[in-house]
């Protein structure tokens, strides 16, 4: 019987996820209810098929925010933070990285590497974008939008210029520094629909994203932002807060 060569690989490619799964840390994931600093962290992990409980301050730690900022084993006093296997890190940025690793979004060639880390610095440079969705309404919602999109085009002109024919960063193959660009992205096009429709090659690349298996499933079933500007929440699908 004679068996294809794509269907060799693609035999060996599910004997070695499954082999990575059985191998896989427990992990953990705590953070706000808000659209924020963990979407990209989700998404790496959704596209690698990297198994994670998502919790609350409340059901991890059984008390709230105020009190658990203050415990020395909260690094910085931030969220997100991932427990793996019991142990807590902290910083978004390295959550991602880790993460990616788990899920072989991390280049293997170290300028390749770099680059990919370069991207995904650049893209922190607009995570304001986060905090003006869900923290800020009404006249200070507007000033404050007015001052990341007096910066956002030129950005954008740069994410472009690099992306050039994509369909990602690091070629034909997507790496962790896409999810953060794509978080930040469709941030910006909550606020204002037709921000990247300058740069047909973005607009692209979010659908390439967007289309990625996992990602796709994850982006259908996450909660949506409501009232942004007046009263920002997420919403489940059915309707109900979440």
């Amino acid at each position: 019987m004679k068996v294809s060569l794509g269907a060799a690989n693609a035999v060996a490619a599910e004997a070695y996820n499954f082999v990575r799964r059985l191998k896989q840390p427990q992990l953990q994931l705590i953070y706000f209810p808000v659209r924020a600093r963990a979407e990209a962290i989700q998404m790496v992990m959704a596209y690698g098929g990297v198994s994670c409980t998502l919790e609350t301050v409340e059901t991890y730690f059984g008390c709230n925010w105020d009190q658990v900022r203050a415990r020395r084993d909260v690094p910085f006093g931030q969220l997100p933070l991932l427990v793996v296997n019991g142990q807590i890190l902290a910083q978004s940025g390295a959550i991602v990285r880790y993460t990616a690793g788990l899920a072989g979004l991390t280049p293997t060639d170290p300028f390749l590497a770099a680059h990919c880390d370069s991207i995904f610095e650049a893209a922190q440079e607009l995570t304001s974008v986060n905090d003006l969705i869900n923290g800020y309404v009404d006249e200070a919602f507007e000033v404050r939008k007015n001052n990341f999109f007096a910066t956002f085009y030129e950005k954008l002109a740069n994410f472009a210029m690099l992306l050039a024919d994509g369909p990602f960063f690091c070629g034909n193959r997507p790496a962790y520094c896409d999810f953060g660009v794509y978080h930040i992205l469709d941030q910006a096009r909550s606020l204002e629909p037709t921000c990247l429709d300058a740069a047909a090659n973005i607009n692209a690349f979010m659908l390439a994203v967007a289309q990625l298996p996992g990602v796709r499933e994850y982006l259908d079933d996450r909660p949506g932002v409501v009232d942004i500007g007046t009263n920002p929440r997420l919403v489940a699908k059915d309707g109900s807060p979440s």
